[in-house]
């Protein structure tokens, strides 16, 4: 660990809640500063993102940089970053956290990094491939290791560089690009399993999955200062790695908590909403393995608009549920990662049916992933859940008025289960109320199936040492529902 300075290993965030001034006050830091002789790369999550700052920057008059594949023609955009790194005068650098996982670090010294939004560091990626075609087009590219794990074969290790640049060149995504740059880089494990369809009954396909996870200790180590700005950040994977390898986390958050008091309605009255619960019938309790009209999750929806009625709502809902939207003209509908949407400010209700359950193969990649982090496998999970179900459900919240500062009018917030709700008014830290009043069962072999699940969990969390507190606490209920659990 790089140790030329007193604070060199200092990382800093800012974790305050979406709307309360977490850009502003990296904007404010820069007007504190009339000379400007900062060097400083703020990295989004987005290229939408970053022009949002930029906006706001340009009336500064302030140097500004904006490099993405919309900026730069004719060379890697990561090229373009460390030339313009390589400068000494002052100026600001807009980029992705993409960009910033891909440039040299070395060439971040003297510079100061800002990360807006928990970044990405982790690359997991589930590639089916029919029979046929992974024999053709992907079968000699690699070799077993041990188990499922796959290697490069050596034999076509410049073919298969010569096509991966190909995809590469013409911004391709493919399975094959995909496949060809994690068996050629030292920070992706690849694996393959060869099993029956889903979709295709009958037919074999193989499974790939590429695990990968980008370091940014060569950022920290060599940048003159890093912040992270994004709320509850300090949950996310990249600074939970960080403090596990010794890094000061230091907060500079300045608390605040939302104007209004927000009251949330939880739809069904369960820990967790999954995929297997809305699919299910709730006059049958059959599961289907597709979406159908009058399952569970098209009943969570109207339910969720009898709460709503004639206001106007944001609704955030997974892309294989087709839902009756038309039904409701006062229903706008919002990509499940909608953060730098800020045009609903005039809203009074927000949405989320998301669900944040992994399937039993991601599962299997955030164990890989702890494996080559090497670190516990419930750090990854707890991060990576943190991320795909609290900071989303946060983040949807937080598109509609309740973002501004000054509003003191009453908010509407639905979220898919009391569990969700339990673990929202713990994101957002400041006074709500759950009104349960239209909440509804889970159908009933769901709950049954649910119940002795969550037996299960709390008896593990037990077993490793929590106290039942700690367990509420991760499980999102109360202290007389775990007893029970842990009685059952």
């Amino acid at each position: 660990m790089n140790t030329r300075g007193a604070t060199i290993n200092n990382i800093y965030y800012n974790s305050a809640l979406p709307g309360k001034g977490k850009t502003e006050a990296f904007i404010q830091e820069i007007d504190n500063n009339p000379y400007f002789i900062k060097r400083i790369v703020y990295a989004s999550a987005t290229k939408v993102l970053a022009s949002s700052v930029r906006k706001r920057l340009e009336s500064r008059e302030l140097p500004l940089h904006e490099l993405n594949s919309s900026t730069v023609r004719n060379k890697p955009i990561s090229y373009a970053v460390e030339e313009a790194l390589l400068e000494l005068e002052p100026k600001v650098l807009l980029i992705t956290h993409k960009t910033l996982a891909a440039i040299d670090h070395s060439f971040l010294e003297g510079w100061e990094v800002y990360i807006d939004e928990d970044p990405a560091i982790e690359e997991i990626r589930e590639l089916p491939v029919g029979e046929a075609k992974y024999e053709t087009h992907f079968e000699k590219y690699a070799i077993p290791v041990t188990g499922n794990e796959l290697q490069l074969n050596d034999a076509y290790k410049y073919e298969a560089r010569l096509v991966y640049q190909e995809g590469r060149d013409e911004e391709r995504e493919d399975h094959l690009t995909v496949f060809l740059g994690a068996l050629l880089s030292d920070r992706h494990k690849v694996y393959a399993t060869k099993h029956i369809s889903k979709k295709k009954r009958h037919a074999n396909e193989w499974l790939i999955r590429t695990v990968g996870l980008t370091d940014y200790t060569g950022i920290y180590d060599n940048a003159k200062r890093t912040t992270f700005l994004g709320s509850n950040i300090h949950k996310g994977l990249a600074l939970s790695l960080a403090r596990q390898k010794g890094y000061n986390l230091i907060d500079i958050t300045k608390k605040a908590a939302y104007a209004n008091c927000p009251i949330l309605f939880p739809l069904v009255n369960a820990i967790r909403n999954s995929k297997a619960m809305m699919y299910t019938d709730p006059l049958t309790g059959k599961l289907s393995t597709n979406w159908e009209a009058g399952n569970f999750g098209e009943a969570m929806f109207h339910q969720a608009m009898r709460v709503v009625g004639d206001r106007k709502a944001i609704i955030a809902v997974h892309a294989y549920m087709e839902l009756p939207f038309h039904e409701y003209p006062n229903l706008t509908v919002v990509p499940m990662d909608c953060r730098g949407l800020n045009d609903y400010s005039d809203y009074e209700c927000s949405i989320s049916l998301v669900h944040g359950n992994p399937s039993p193969t991601e599962d299997a990649s955030r164990k890989d992933l702890a494996r080559i982090a090497g670190v516990d496998y419930e750090l990854v999970k707890d991060a990576l859940d943190w991320r795909r179900l609290n900071d989303l459900n946060l983040q949807i919240m937080a598109r509609v008025k309740i973002r501004l500062y000054d509003n003191t009018e009453q908010t509407y917030h639905i979220v898919p289960t009391y569990g969700d709700a339990r673990r929202l008014m713990q994101e957002i830290n400041s006074t709500c109320i759950i009104d349960k009043s239209h909440m509804i069962e889970p159908p009933k072999s769901y709950a049954k199936r649910g119940q002795e699940d969550n037996s299960q969990i709390a008896k593990e969390l037990k077993a490793s040492g929590l106290s039942n507190r700690k367990i509420a606490e991760k499980m999102g209920v109360t202290h007389s529902t775990v007893g029970l659990w842990l009685k059952a």
